[in-house]
């Protein structure tokens, strides 16, 4: 039997997979003692998919059906199994009611119905009931049923488990709500089918079928489904600092940092698919890594837009974050929308200029930097900020904000501006009255 093993899809035929079906086999054989022909199967099959087990060992290993939903992740490779447990029962004879029984509670455990364990015979089964027809039957089976089975339903994107099996023409295309199905030809051409229920055939599937001459029978595309759902909110911040001009018209510039959160949904599977998957289907972790930049690397071009086309300066960014907001979002929008997505929520949390910018008093008499502010939501009432303490650029003990020396050591902690004669902080690198560069103590 080893000599005439078919070679089985290893990508397809994965070793959880593998196991999980066979595991499956077993149950049903075992149920009236496993017969040498089912014996020779289930060797021949254990060879062929590389399951990592050997038959000694799948005789101790119980069927779950929790944990093989988990691993048999199709509803088509799961009604394969019961298909092939079925025909496993018959390779001694006949089924018998404990293997109907079995095949019975099979097929509810795995949610494809117990009419499929009842049906008449197969049609397509093999008329010799020796275990290398068996084998080459369950080898040479189309996909006829695509639907995403993940039970968790997270991924962004998830590839239909189907190897390099070919579709059968006419097979069920079951697409749900809050999904899109993504069928792909080898040359790149797509075509995207948003929910319903379909039958594969050339006119669901134009540019599949066109660009591999496609006309009837079966082919095999990749095929990748969509999660439409909202993401859950997502971290953003800038990578590199945002360097703007401390005050409208003056050339010194500060570099200020932003931070947020936000949501987006795939609104277009299509352009998604340009965007992020010609050169491999992303993770759904890579996935939020390159909107998360998407995010940073957007703002920080809104807010430069605003300080070069506006004339705005730090000072004015960093306290007014209404109209940072108010501008940042639509070009923000603009450039997911060109990608597909569609921006549910976005949120600047905080604006964070450098610390040596010197404190500033805030309405309620409140102490805030001046270089950030916090803004959980849009529109909402910025939240308290603690009374800020700073350290002695000598000593590092603490001091109060507007204190003029340090209590421990003495050091004067601000001095007047070279330029203007403001009062500012004595570390500060740049007076916030008129820009110009300060020398710092060492």
């Amino acid at each position: 039997m080893s000599a005439v093993v078919p070679e089985f899809d290893a990508l397809l035929w994965t070793p959880t997979r593998a196991l999980a079906f066979l595991r499956g086999l077993f149950m049903v054989a075992a149920c009236d003692g496993v017969a040498p022909e089912e014996r020779r199967a289930l060797v021949a099959l254990l060879s062929a998919t590389r399951a990592p087990a050997d038959f000694e060992a799948l005789a101790t290993m119980p069927f779950d059906f929790a944990e093989a939903r988990r691993a048999l992740d199709s509803h088509w490779i799961r009604r394969l199994l019961v298909r092939a447990s079925r025909l496993m029962a018959e390779l001694d004879g006949g089924i018998t009611d404990a293997e109907r029984d079995a095949l019975r509670a099979m097929a509810l455990g795995l949610g494809v119905g117990e009419r499929l364990a009842l049906a008449p015979a197969d049609p397509t089964a093999p008329a010799d009931r020796t275990a290398e027809a068996f084998v080459a039957w369950l080898n040479g089976q189309p996909v006829d049923w695509v639907s995403w089975d993940d039970e968790d339903q997270r991924a962004t994107f998830w590839p239909f488990p189907g190897g390099r099996v070919p579709l059968v023409h006419g097979a069920k295309l079951m697409v749900s709500r809050g999904q899109a199905l993504v069928v792909q030809a080898p040359n790149g051409a797509i075509d995207v089918l948003a929910d319903g229920v379909y039958d594969a055939t050339p006119e669901t599937l134009p540019q599949v079928a066109d660009a591999l001459g496609w006309t009837g029978g079966a082919v095999t595309p990749a095929m990748t489904f969509v999660n439409l759902g909202a993401t859950d909110m997502l971290r953003w911040g800038s990578v590199e600092p945002i360097h703007v001009p401390l005050r409208a018209g003056l050339a010194a510039d500060v570099p200020l940092r932003a931070f947020g959160r936000f949501s987006i949904r795939i609104a277009d599977a299509g352009r998604v698919w340009g965007r992020f998957c010609r050169n491999g289907i992303p993770t759904t972790d890579d996935f939020e890594t390159r909107i998360r930049r998407m995010a940073a690397g957007r703002f920080g071009e809104a807010l430069r837009g605003l300080a070069e086309g506006e004339n705005k300066g730090a000072d004015v960014l960093l306290r007014d974050s209404g109209l940072v907001i108010d501008r940042a979002r639509p070009a923000i929008e603009r450039a997911f929308q060109e990608a597909g997505l569609a921006v549910r929520r976005f949120e600047l949390e905080s604006l964070t200029g450098p610390l040596e910018l010197e404190l500033r008093t805030t309405g309620g008499g409140r102490l805030m930097n001046s270089g950030s502010f916090a803004n959980p939501t849009h529109g909402s009432a910025a939240a308290a900020t603690p009374e800020a303490v700073l350290s002695c650029h000598r000593c590092l003990n603490a001091v109060p904000p507007n204190a003029r020396f340090c209590a421990q050591c003495g050091a004067p902690q601000r001095k007047a501006c070279g330029t203007c004669g403001t009062d500012v902080a004595v570390r500060a690198r740049f007076c916030p009255q008129c820009g110009s560069a300060q020398t710092t103590p060492p």
